[in-house]
């Protein structure tokens, strides 16, 4: 992630996302922090699939990488897309996930 990550506001990129087996909630903390939640549903969860938290920062246009790696890298989510309110209508990060809001 940059060093000195630029600040750009979120909320085109709050919400809901969701699959066949992710929920993804995108938030924004009290400290202006943003948030992603990805919660496994169905036969993950069955699985024992775990829920993940990362905190987001700004990388390059739409897109945003976790400020800790996982599993030794640092993942990267664009969000692409817009809704006719402006929002983005999908988060990418190697699997295409729809807005559910």
């Amino acid at each position: 992630p940059p060093a000195e990550p630029q600040h750009v506001d979120p909320t085109d990129y709050l919400g809901h996302y969701a699959d066949t087996i992710y929920d993804i909630r995108v938030s924004e903390d009290t400290d202006g922090r943003l948030w992603l939640d990805r919660e496994p549903k169905d036969v993950l969860a069955e699985i024992g699939d775990k829920p993940l938290r990362f905190e987001l920062v700004h990388l390059a246009g739409d897109s945003f990488i976790t400020v800790e790696a996982h599993h030794g890298i640092h993942v990267v989510f664009a969000f692409i897309g817009r809704d006719t309110a402006g929002r983005a209508q999908y988060v990418h990060y190697g699997r295409v996930v729809s807005r559910a809001d």
